[in-house]
């Protein structure tokens, strides 16, 4: 299922979608479905960023203009949960596909239970 989603992922980075960016207060992101990251502080006012139909979330960084611009994706990290969704830790690289660099660099995945 892990690879599933670095597919799925490295499939909308391929389709080099728009990334829109708006700024608007943090109850209307929350209520456009926008991801926002447990534990994280956010502000009054947020940014938020739609990558086509794929994914809305509160600024996490992303500072790009194209999803084509991330590059390859790899899961590093898998935390166990009570929640339905697992979440995960990704790093994107700029090389080719077919190139491991999260593995090379990091180990491999690590999987760490009750991690968020």
């Amino acid at each position: 299922q892990i690879q599933q989603v670095e597919d799925q992922v490295n499939a909308e980075i391929r389709a080099n979608l728009p990334i829109e960016t708006q700024i608007m207060e943090l109850e209307e992101a929350k209520k456009t479905g926008a991801m926002a990251f447990f534990g994280e502080k956010y502000s009054d006012k947020v940014r938020v960023l739609t990558m086509g139909t794929f994914s809305i979330e509160l600024c996490g960084g992303t500072h790009t203009n194209r999803t084509g611009d991330i590059g390859l994706f790899r899961i590093t990290a898998e935390s166990a949960t009570a929640f339905l969704r697992s979440p995960v830790i990704g790093h994107a690289y700029p090389c080719q596909r077919g190139r491991n660099p999260a593995e090379q660099q990091f180990g491999g995945r690590e999987q760490t239970p009750h991690r968020l």
